[in-house]
């Protein structure tokens, strides 16, 4: 969308002169006015030349004066003209020397209607041809005032914009863009995107080199429409990076051949330091807390990862949904009889059922819906629930399993205190993408270790 800036400020030249012959009009009397002294000066200059050429005895010139008073003054001014010329041509040249002798030929008000039909022909089509101009003048001033509009919004986006044909040579770009990219001007950023591949070292977030036929652009031009891919670029010319987050999508014709590819960056180099900075920081909290937790209850409340947690439970024996209030009441029933028949102790049974009814009770409120499974080791069950829910923010881990009577909704309850207090151990990981808890209870112990 650049121009000539030459060409730009004589097309707004134009288009304010236009605008200001349209504003202001010439009133309905000058312009008859007008009509008359010209016709005049017409009629004058025919009559001079009569002795030389008696060009006022031809039907042309009367024509002629008359579609071009039609083009500037309009369809009044041009029936007036053409009367006008009527009656000199008749009066003044119309004469057995020079003109049609209406007497003596029999065609000659033939020849007369002819030409009276032919100028009105050409009134008409100057008319409409007039107006014609006058639409296309108005619709191409809407044009280069949409045009405006569309350069200020391209020339001010936030975003960058980057404009590519079809065998991916860049054609335009916005300010953002070449800002984003490390470019001063347009003409650097296109030679620049054209020896790319020794410019730009591109990469995956996590560091691993982006193959070339997986860049934006090289997608884009397959005809790929794709958003919100993030790249990590190094400038090894200036050593400058950045990880940009790119959108794109192909303007296809009617054929589905591409015309355009147009590509939209957006810089998210500091909001992806921020969100380094902010994991490196949460890792040393939950370390923090991990440690802190794991001296307090005598280390029963483990905190860890998803993955170690099923690594520890091995594969279920059984696994249930948990969807509706009505069916936790079910897995209870479930579990306990499965935990009894492989041997749970008649002394853990409550203890067991409290676990079960905490963490899928739990599941349901915090998250709406989860999964529950359980599992046998060697000599003790686990019970394991999944859930999607919004996790329990590390700060609160502390008064997870500290606090008695502590819960995240604000309501009272024994909660994780009480699954604590009753499982041998608590296996717990959570995050903004969901919590999984799981108990573990001894099988066949004597009443004297039922509790540590």
């Amino acid at each position: 969308m650049t121009e000539n800036t030459g060409e730009s400020a004589a097309k707004s030249k134009r288009i304010r002169l236009q605008l200001a012959m349209e504003r202001a009009p010439l009133p309905v009397w000058a312009k008859y006015a007008a009509t008359l002294m010209i016709q005049a000066v017409v009629a004058a200059l025919l009559y001079w030349m009569t002795p030389i050429f008696p060009l006022g005895a031809l039907p042309m010139p009367y024509i002629l004066e008359t579609m071009a008073i039609a083009y500037i003054f309009g369809a009044g001014p041009a029936l007036l003209a053409l009367t006008l010329n009527l009656f000199v041509l008749w009066y003044f040249f119309m004469t057995p020397e020079y003109g049609i002798d209406l007497s003596g030929d029999k065609y000659a008000w033939a020849k007369l209607m002819a030409f009276l039909l032919g100028s009105m022909l050409v009134v008409c089509a100057t008319i409409l041809m007039r107006k014609g101009q006058r639409r296309l003048a108005a619709l191409a001033r809407g044009l280069d005032s949409e045009r405006a509009k569309l350069q200020a919004v391209f020339s001010n986006m936030a975003e960058g914009v980057l404009i590519f044909d079809p065998v991916g040579k860049l054609i335009d770009a916005n300010p953002a863009a070449l800002n984003m990219h490390g470019h001063k001007t347009f003409e650097d950023m296109r030679k620049t995107w054209e020896e790319s591949e020794d410019i730009f070292k591109v990469s995956y977030l996590n560091g691993d080199p982006m193959p070339s036929s997986d860049w934006p652009i090289r997608r884009l031009l397959r005809g790929e429409t794709f958003s919100d891919t993030e790249a990590r670029l190094r400038r090894l010319d200036t050593g400058q990076e950045m990880v940009i987050s790119y959108s794109g999508a192909p303007i296809l014709d009617e054929a589905g051949k591409i015309l355009l590819a147009a590509l939209t960056s957006r810089d998210v180099t500091e909001q992806k330091q921020a969100e380094q900075r902010e994991r490196v920081l949460e890792a040393h909290k939950l370390d923090f807390y991990r440690r802190t937790i794991l001296a307090a209850p005598r280390g029963k409340l483990i905190v860890t990862e998803r993955e170690e947690i099923a690594k520890i439970a091995g594969k279920p024996l059984a696994t249930w949904d948990l969807r509706k209030p009505e069916g936790l009441r079910l897995v209870r029933q479930d579990a306990m009889q499965m935990a009894q028949s492989l041997g749970l102790a008649s002394e853990d049974k409550y203890g067991f059922l409290a676990c079960i009814g905490e963490s899928t009770g739990n599941a349901f409120k915090h998250a709406g819906s989860g999964t529950a499974s359980l599992h046998k080791m060697k000599d003790s069950l686990i019970f394991v629930v999944v859930d999607n829910g919004p996790g329990i923010e590390a700060i609160s881990i502390p008064d997870v399993a500290l606090t008695e009577g502590y819960t995240t909704t604000g309501t009272l309850g024994m909660g994780y205190k009480l699954m604590i207090t009753s499982a041998d151990r608590v296996y717990l990981a959570t995050d903004s993408e969901g919590t999984t808890v799981a108990v573990e209870l001894k099988l066949n112990r004597d009443e004297a270790a039922l509790r540590v």
